[in-house]
């Protein structure tokens, strides 16, 4: 199949055509498992999380008005499915405390360690955030998604955006500075 615009597959798919839709899934798939994998950090909830959203924009891709680029409407409909499961009161994230990793690498600066060891402890740091942070963070920085986006998908206002990465990056710098000692200015 030739590649499609988003809004060739949406028609494709409106028509009936499975392997459109099949084609949709794999170009979303694993930006809707990563968003919900960050959000829910437990992977088996992020395959179903993944799963069930691909089922419900099969089901409403005939209500997608288009006044929003499609990925921005399947990370809402991704964002909404994780809220919703943690408002149901699934089990707290199998999250361990921060403290309990030891990096080896106390004493050094972030300069200092190596980028798969700074990697793993940027992935540490933004399991200790609140889920809502986390999943701004993560659209933000991992899936460049823009603050109108993100507004649009968590249906905050641009300036709550604004704040709460401003909040979530204060944060992610606390639990640096908390486990490698960093003098503030390395970061800057």
């Amino acid at each position: 199949m030739q590649p499609q615009s988003d809004s060739e597959l949406i028609k494709s798919v409106l028509k009936g055509n499975m392997y459109a839709f099949n084609h949709l899934i794999n170009k979303y798939k694993a930006q809707v498992f990563y968003l919900s994998l960050k959000i829910l950090s437990v992977r088996e909830e992020a395959e179903e999380v993944a799963q069930d959203v691909f089922v419900k924009v099969y089901h409403k891709l005939g209500k997608f008005k288009g006044e929003s680029k499609l990925s921005t409407w399947i990370f809402r409909i991704t964002y909404n499915e994780c809220i919703s499961r943690i408002r149901k009161g699934r089990k707290h994230r199998n999250v361990e405390n921060i403290e309990a990793y030891d990096f080896g690498f106390v004493e050094k600066s972030y300069q200092e360690i190596d980028e798969q060891a700074r990697a793993a402890l940027l992935e540490r740091c933004l399991d200790e955030l609140d889920d809502e942070n986390r999943a701004i963070v993560v659209m933000f920085y991992y899936h460049d998604h823009s603050v109108e986006e993100i507004a649009e998908i968590t249906g905050l206002s641009k300036t709550n955006v604004k704040t709460k990465l401003f909040r979530a990056r204060k944060c992610l710098l606390h639990f640096m500075e908390k486990k490698m000692k960093l003098n503030k200015n390395e970061w800057l």
